[in-house]
């Protein structure tokens, strides 16, 4: 499911070719990835990606229809989809490349819902797509369809914020010996439902501690003595509210670029992890898969 804008040109100006559209669309930048063809006879087809947010959209160039949409303006022959449901801050980021994108290119914009829009505004168009994400829920919800899962707007912005911002953290920290994970979407692939914001911490290393649900960690098959390590080791999906308590000691705030919490040296509380992860026999971290932000909402029905 997606949310469709479609892209006019005043009908006083020449409809821009397949050709000179494509242009348009990539100088958005290494975010955009153009495919030839596609589906519903596209002659082509460009994805947006943002490597560190995962937000998404797809931009699709097919033959215009020469109708007039409301009296001065003409199909351009270029839509866009946008992930509805989906995390807002994937709308957000989308909506906002799109409207400045008509804006630069004197492109109108032509809603899913019939509204015609000059001079599109972010704010606007993000109060329809919110409107449009809350009644597929509702649907969803009547007919008893799989919900998508639920966070709050504060976690799933927290996560977006920290993402946008992780490049900086690399920078800052490289060279440090302190690690900048990525924070990851995982489901349970036997309780669907079950959906948690994760990073890889497998080894417990130094490294930059994100607001999460759980981290990843190379759990060894038993402790000789209580104190050794040993025997295979297999990776396990802990959750944070478990070892919180123990970890906390070595956790400290660092002001720049924003706030953030970092890990340089879990050494001392090591020991007492691994005797933690063994008594609770976590999930294995095989046993989930990823999820992408259009797959969870932040909108409640």
């Amino acid at each position: 499911m997606s949310f469709e804008i479609e892209f006019l040109v005043p009908t006083s100006d020449d409809r821009p070719s397949p050709q000179a559209l494509r242009t348009m669309v990539e100088e958005l930048g290494s975010e955009i990835e153009v495919t030839e063809g596609g589906a519903r006879g596209a002659i082509w087809q460009a994805e947006y990606m943002n490597p560190e947010t995962l937000s998404s959209f797809l931009f699709t160039c097919k033959p215009p229809k020469e109708a007039i949409v409301n009296f001065c303006a003409r199909e351009a022959g270029l839509s866009a989809s946008i992930p509805n449901p989906s995390a807002t801050f994937v709308a957000r980021e989308a909506i906002q490349v799109l409207a400045e994108f008509a804006c630069k290119n004197k492109l109108f914009v032509y809603t899913q819902n019939g509204e015609m829009i000059e001079n599109p505004d972010p704010s606007q168009l993000q109060i329809l797509w919110n409107n449009s994400c809350k009644k597929i829920l509702q649907r969803m919800s009547i007919s008893g369809d799989e919900l998508p899962a639920y966070f709050s707007v504060e976690q799933l912005d927290a996560m977006c914020k920290y993402a946008h911002a992780r490049p900086q953290l690399v920078k800052r920290y490289d060279g440090r010996g302190i690690n900048v994970p990525r924070i990851v979407l995982i489901r349970n692939k036997l309780a669907r439902s079950q959906v948690m914001r994760s990073i890889i911490w497998s080894e417990m290393e130094p490294i930059v501690y994100p607001e999460v649900d759980a981290v990843v960690i190379s759990r060894p098959s038993k402790l000789i003595f209580g104190r050794f390590p040993a025997g295979d080791t297999e990776n396990v999906v802990v959750r944070v509210s478990t070892i919180a308590e123990i970890i906390k000691p070595c956790i400290r705030t660092a002001p720049r670029p924003f706030e953030h919490q970092i890990i340089e040296d879990a050494s001392s509380v090591r020991l007492p992890v691994l005797k933690r992860i063994l008594e609770l026999l976590p999930a294995r971290y095989r046993m989930f898969e990823t999820v992408t932000p259009d797959e969870v909402v932040d909108i409640k029905v």
